[in-house]
């Protein structure tokens, strides 16, 4: 755990159930941050328009915005 605890915003192209290199790449950074103690969201494209605007993806906060 962290002394100081940072609320951090990672911002993906595509994020699940698009997955790629990159989109992997993001989520597992984002899973060491929140290991460390932060408090950590995915911000991403909403790219199909029956996603919805907020979930959270394994206990990942995933924000979709667009679309």
């Amino acid at each position: 755990m962290v002394k100081d605890r940072l609320r951090i915003c990672c911002i993906s192209f595509k994020f699940s159930p698009i997955i790629g290199g990159a989109e992997a790449r993001t989520e597992k950074q984002a899973r060491q941050l929140q290991a460390l103690g932060h408090d950590v969201t995915i911000v991403t494209l909403r790219h199909n328009k029956q996603w919805q605007h907020t979930e959270q993806f394994d206990g990942l906060p995933v924000i979709r915005v667009g679309g």
